[in-house]
């Protein structure tokens, strides 16, 4: 969830947290909760990390995973999960800078 700041923190369970209140970040950090993943980092660099990737990866470079944003301006959150598959798994992006 984005507070009133533009500050990002993770739901605890996004299963009682309504789908039309999610922002990218909580799509991805769903996705994370649904693979059973626990970042070695936090939440937040983790997402943030796999965002990034996944749109620089996807600018121009590879077709495989396009569009990275749907008609509703979300992130493609099903072409981001193949990404992430095919670069070997949340722990690839695991990491701070």
């Amino acid at each position: 969830m984005v507070d009133w700041l533009g500050r990002w923190t993770p739901e605890n369970d996004y299963s009682t947290f309504p789908k039309e209140k999610w922002c990218d970040m909580d799509r991805v950090a769903n996705l994370v909760m649904e693979r059973n993943y626990t970042p070695k980092t936090d939440m937040e660099n983790l997402v943030t990390m796999v965002i990034l990737h996944f749109e620089g990866e996807t600018d121009g470079n590879s077709l495989d995973f396009l569009p990275v944003y749907n008609d509703d301006l979300d992130i493609n959150i099903e072409g981001l999960s193949g990404f992430v598959e095919a670069s070997g798994g949340f722990e690839t992006f695991d990491y701070r800078v």
